[in-house]
């Protein structure tokens, strides 16, 4: 009788193994807990803030363990910062349901949290590209939290109305507002944007540096200008912005 509960248990553990590796043919077949462990954990809002940014990032945000990624699925950086991307899209639309349903903890289950990640996995997997900026020759940066910290909205929104940006494309990016945030924001100007969800604390290799930046050349291509207007130049931090660009 034990050897045969021993062998059931095997052949159960052998067939929950096969549906692990086989999560490019259905994404409901994974063990609990497996998408939820390349999530990062939440942080405290208190401490869910920026250094750099000098602002506290959207409580809703989460973020992915690119270096499990790497390992774990071999995608390329972009790749891996769109499932970051559609995870957070997924995660939104289970919140306007949960508060639609006048849930009193307003919180995601795991197993929630769990398919919407595999769905991301699988959105990210079609080649199509959630973000994409126009074909133009120059792109000029503008780093909201630091205008913000140090300005105000309203003179950002002058600035980005100048003729500065006669000969380049602004686009407006943030450590601490989502896409979502900032498309509000700046909608009736018709700039271009990059929330939170496409920054990373990782580096290419997969290691965690624990200081959020982008990657310029996973959205810009290698022979386009970039040009990176700070408020204040006294406040350029080169770990935001990732790659190679003029200040001006």
């Amino acid at each position: 009788m034990k050897i045969t509960f021993f062998v059931f248990v095997m052949v159960l553990v052998s067939c929950q193994q096969t549906a692990y590796k086989e999560r490019d043919r259905n994404v409901y077949f994974h063990p609990m807990g497996g998408g939820v462990s390349f999530i990062l954990p939440e942080v405290p809002t208190w401490a869910n803030a920026s250094s750099e940014g000098g602002c506290f990032k959207n409580p809703n945000l989460r973020f992915i363990d690119l270096g499990k990624m790497k390992k774990e699925f071999n995608l390329s950086m972009r790749a891996n910062l769109n499932v970051q991307y559609y995870l957070n899209e997924e995660l939104e639309v289970l919140r306007s349901k949960v508060s639609s349903m006048n849930e009193e903890s307003g919180k995601i289950g795991l197993q929630e949290q769990e398919q919407s990640f595999f769905k991301a996995l699988e959105k990210a997997r079609s080649n199509f590209e959630p973000l994409k900026l126009p074909d133009f020759g120059e792109y000029h940066l503008v780093w909201y939290d630091e205008w913000i910290a140090t300005s105000s909205e309203e003179k950002l929104k002058a600035f980005l109305k100048s003729s500065v940006h006669d000969t380049g494309v602004p686009v407006v990016f943030s450590l601490c507002l989502s896409q979502e945030d900032l498309e509000k924001k700046f909608q009736e100007l018709g700039v271009y944007s990059f929330g939170a969800e496409w920054s990373t604390s990782f580096n290419e290799e997969g290691r965690n540096s624990a200081r959020f930046g982008f990657y310029l050349k996973y959205f810009f291509n290698e022979n386009k200008k970039i040009v990176f207007y700070p408020h204040n130049k006294k406040n350029i931090n080169n770990a935001i912005l990732i790659g190679k660009y003029e200040v001006r």
